[in-house]
């Protein structure tokens, strides 16, 4: 187990009345069973096959935009493609995406039996859709700031589609929770020490020391907002990211301590 800063995040009240406004990571290693197992690795192909559905949409999209607009300079004609455009925002992937899979769009899949939908999308928690396709939103709005000029640091191309033994298996889900309500009403908590339940899993085995997490968890000085979940090495870990309380007073680390420089001994150079 081990705590890794994170981003701040807007503070918030916990169950017990508590701010909360300092953005930590803590780490674990799983054991998942042999069920679990699967499940796991369905999750993280759901996620490609989620992220890949958006990218191949924006591409043929850009594709046909740009075909009409080589067709119109050709012909001197200065009207604007026919295909509109398509919104690459998280919010209308997000949409987009339930409706393709629950089959209430004009291509969504025909299965076998003539039912148009994702047939499979009901073994796995919603947070991996959705989860994947606000991840596509965030890559596309990265080439599109890089293409405008607006984005410092490297030259960020169209992003690439994602196959499997190519890219880390990892997925995230989301900790929806009421305000006021206690954390074991929450979908991702700790039913015992060495256990930590995840929607659609069950109770997870964990690796490692969970009595500072789930003290921290109980006594409203930590909230979870999402678990993620990553593949290395052939070893699953969670990630619980959340907001915590600001340190006590005494164990906070002090500015500006010195009020006098401090030597340091290099050792003896010369005689």
């Amino acid at each position: 187990m081990g705590e890794v800063a994170s981003r701040p995040s807007t503070a918030s009240i916990s169950h017990t009345g508590q701010v909360l406004s300092r953005a930590v990571t803590f780490q674990f290693a799983l054991d998942p069973n042999a069920h679990q197992q699967i499940l796991l690795a369905k999750c993280a192909g759901a996620r490609r096959y989620t992220v890949n559905h958006h990218l191949a949409r924006v591409k043929a999209n850009l594709d046909a935009r740009s075909a009409e607009r080589e067709v119109l300079s050709e012909s001197g004609d200065s009207c604007k493609p026919s295909t509109p455009s398509l919104s690459w925002s998280g919010f209308s992937f997000i949409n987009e995406f339930n409706a393709w899979k629950n089959g209430e769009s004009e291509d969504s899949l025909v299965n076998d039996d003539g039912s148009r939908c994702l047939a499979w999308r009901h073994e796995l928690p919603g947070d991996v859709f959705e989860g994947a396709s606000g991840d596509a939103a965030r890559a596309l709005e990265n080439f599109s700031a890089a293409r405008r000029g607006v984005r410092s640091g490297a030259t960020v191309g169209f992003p690439r589609f994602q196959a499997k033994g190519k890219v880390t298996p990892s997925f995230r889900l989301r900790n929806r929770a009421t305000p006021g309500r206690s954390p074991s009403s929450q979908p991702v908590h700790f039913t015992d020490p060495s256990h930590l339940r995840l929607p659609k899993f069950g109770p997870v085995k964990v690796f490692g020391p969970t009595r500072k997490v789930r003290r921290m968890i109980n006594g409203g000085r930590f909230h979870v907002y999402s678990a993620t979940l990553t593949q290395r090495a052939g070893r699953w870990t969670v990630s619980l990211t959340g907001v915590a309380a600001q340190f006590h007073q005494a164990e906070r680390s002090h500015t500006n301590r010195h009020a006098v420089p401090v030597g340091v001994d290099r050792g003896i150079i010369s005689l």
